[in-house]
C-alpha cells in the first residue's frame, strides 16, 4: 500500500516533487515629484499525503505468509518571492519601495496500520518527507532628495512525518516503522537605496520560524 507523488511531472520528465510558486514584481515610476512602488507575494500551502489501512477494518493475508508494505512519500518545494525592479529612466524628488513576501507550509505525510492484520510475513511502516521552503523580499528605491526601501520575507513551515501502527498485529516475521525527514526553510530580505543628494533609508527583515517532526509509534 503506498500513497506520494507520480514520478513524472505533466512534462513527462522524471520528478517527483509538488512545486508551487508565488511572483510579484513591482515597478517605479520615470522622475516626478513622488514615486512609490510596492509588491505582495503570498503562498498557503496545505499539503497531505496518507497512506493507511484505516482502524476498524481487518486484514486476513493468504498464501505463504506475504510480506506487507505500507508507504507515504512527498516532497515539496515552495518558492515565494517578491521584488521590485528599478528600471525607470528618471529619478523622482522622493522615492519609495516596498515588497512583503510569506511563505506559509502546512506538510504533513503519514503511513499507518490501524486495521487488524493476520498471516502477514515481515511488515514494514515508513513515512518520508522532503520539504524546501523560501520566501525573499528583494529591491530598491531612489530619489534625489529622498529615498526609502522597506523589504520584509516572513517563512512559517510546518512539516510533520508519522509512522505508527496502534493495530493487532499477527506477523511471522520483523516489524519495521520509520519515519525519516529532510525540511529546510528561509526567508531573505534585500533593501537598497540610493539618493543624489538626500536621506536614503533601507531596511531588511527576514523571519523564519519552523517545526519540524518525525514520529513512529507502536502501540
Amino acid at each position: 500500500l503506498a500513497a506520494g507523488t507520480a514520478p513524472q511531472n505533466a512534462s513527462q520528465a522524471p520528478d517527483g516533487t509538488h512545486r508551487f510558486s508565488t511572483t510579484a514584481t513591482g515597478g517605479a515610476g520615470s522622475g516626478g515629484d513622488l514615486s512609490v512602488a510596492g509588491s505582495v507575494a503570498v503562498s498557503v500551502i496545505v499539503l497531505r499525503t496518507v497512506a493507511s489501512l484505516a482502524s476498524g477494518a481487518s486484514a486476513v493475508l493468504s498464501g505463504a505468509a506475504p510480506d506487507l508494505t505500507i508507504g507515504a512519500s512527498s516532497a515539496a518545494v515552495t518558492t515565494t518571492r517578491a521584488l521590485l525592479a528599478d528600471e525607470g529612466v528618471g529619478t523622482p524628488t522622493t522615492g519609495i519601495g516596498a515588497a512583503f513576501a510569506l511563505a506559509s507550509v502546512d506538510h504533513d505525510t503519514i503511513a499507518e496500520l490501524g486495521a487488524a492484520v493476520t498471516g502477514a510475513g515481515a511488515v514494514a511502516i515508513t513515512a518520508q518527507a522532503t520539504d524546501d521552503t523560501s520566501a525573499v523580499a528583494q529591491g530598491s528605491a531612489r530619489g534625489a532628495d529622498v529615498a526609502v526601501a522597506a523589504f520584509t520575507a516572513v517563512t512559517l513551515a510546518r512539516v510533520t512525518t508519522t509512522a505508527r501502527t496502534a493495530a493487532a498485529l499477527a506477523a511471522s516475521g520483523a516489524l519495521t516503522i520509520s519515519a525519516v525527514q529532510d525540511a529546510r526553510a528561509t526567508a531573505e530580505a534585500r533593501a537598497a537605496t540610493g539618493t543624489t543628494a538626500g536621506t536614503a533609508v533601507g531596511l531588511g527583515l527576514a523571519v523564519t520560524v519552523a517545526e519540524g517532526r518525525y514520529l513512529t509509534t507502536a502501540e
